[in-house]
């Protein structure tokens, strides 16, 4: 199975489709159900890809209203707010974007261990309670790492990818503070762009959850991966000086036992 690399798309192809390749010779299932591994990892890449459209989206519409401003000659004296200018949407995207890749990924435990979930599921909860029933004792070792994976990043999928995700699907559109601007006493304008209720501005949470999302799925895909391996190999993390240049691939197959001295296959 081959993917036409995009460049636009190089570091999610990377920590995604390039890492499993690396990892699929020592994944111990048959050749049929890699290759349906590597087909729901296409989907997870198509829903990274979504999540960053969105993100630049967001990132775009909030540089051309700070650009607006900045052309005004007359800046208002008393503070105005815009809402509707396109941002609040864009945020409610990501969210549904993030929430989706989350459910896709876990996907791929289907072809890889037998357990068949339709959803990410309660912030996690389903896929550990699914790994703790599904997975063989000589495996639960491993199955613990992935699972204390998911428990390590509950801090910031529950709260904005159920939470948030949920009150904007189910309740209402997301609350915002709108597009700030005021002009002060020394009369200099000051902008504000969209901020949740909390007060996080609406690009810092989406920048932040980007990044954990993505190096969420790199760790997800590696440790899941790691579970099919035969007792003969082992996952290791490659320190930063032996990535490879192009892709940086973090992770490696090892010959169990020897890890410690770097012996990747």
């Amino acid at each position: 199975m081959t993917l036409t690399l995009y460049k636009a798309d190089q570091e999610i192809v990377a920590k995604v489709w390039m890492q499993l390749c690396d990892l699929r010779h020592a994944m111990d299932i048959p050749e049929e159900r890699k290759e349906a591994v590597l087909r729901r990892a296409v989907d997870v890449i198509r829903k990274l890809e979504s999540a960053r459209y969105h993100r630049e989206r967001l990132g775009k519409i909030l540089d051309s209203q700070f650009a607006a401003r900045a052309s005004e000659r007359d800046s208002p004296k008393g503070p105005t707010v815009e809402i509707g200018g396109g941002a609040e949407q864009e945020f409610e995207a990501f969210l549904f974007q993030g929430k989706s890749t989350l459910d896709i990924l876990v996907k791929l435990l289907g072809p890889l261990l037998g357990i068949n979930l339709v959803s990410f599921g309660d912030g996690g909860d389903r896929v550990i309670n699914a790994l703790r029933r599904n997975v063989a004792s000589n495996r639960a070792a491993r199955a613990d790492l992935l699972i204390q994976l998911i428990e390590d990043n509950k801090p910031w999928i529950t709260p904005w990818f159920v939470d948030h995700r949920d009150h904007v699907t189910h309740h209402e559109p997301v609350v915002s503070s709108g597009f700030i601007s005021v002009t002060l006493e020394d009369g200099v304008p000051r902008h504000a762009p969209p901020a949740t209720a909390d007060g996080v501005p609406f690009h810092e949470a989406v920048n932040h959850l980007y990044s954990n999302l993505l190096a969420f799925c790199e760790n997800f895909l590696a440790l899941a991966a790691h579970i099919t391996f035969p007792p003969i190999f082992t996952l290791v993390e490659l320190p930063e000086e032996n990535r490879d240049q192009e892709y940086k691939r973090r992770f490696a197959v090892c010959l169990s036992g020897v890890e410690d001295r770097g012996a990747a296959t």
